[in-house]
């Protein structure tokens, strides 16, 4: 099943829970899209967290790239990551087929 996971978590555990269950869905062969709005940056720009953990583990559960929703925050967020986690994001392509995903996540 193709899932679009559009997660506006304010906080870390709410972040950090819906992580969890992208995790636990590519885990049983789901494929899952983040897409993290402008109330997730906060918490990425913390530095060794379980959040930023879980992000640099998304390829080990064959999860694509990261889409970040292209806001005035977006470019500054890329300059303040570490390489090795600026590298799981991008923004988010012009010109996606939203009907290829079966289930859409707003969280």
């Amino acid at each position: 099943m193709n899932i679009l996971m559009d997660i506006h978590a304010p906080s870390e555990l709410l972040l950090y829970e819906a992580l969890a269950l992208a995790l636990t869905l590519a885990s049983f062969d789901h494929r899952v899209q983040l897409l993290l709005n402008p109330t997730t940056y906060g918490q990425l720009l913390a530095k060794n967290t379980r959040v930023s953990g879980m992000i640099e583990s998304l390829p080990l559960y064959d999860l694509p790239t990261v889409w970040l929703q292209d806001s005035v925050q977006t470019g500054w967020l890329f300059g303040m990551l570490e390489p090795t986690l600026a590298e799981r994001f991008m923004f988010v392509p012009e010109n996606v087929d939203y009907t290829k995903f079966e289930q859409v996540l707003s969280l």
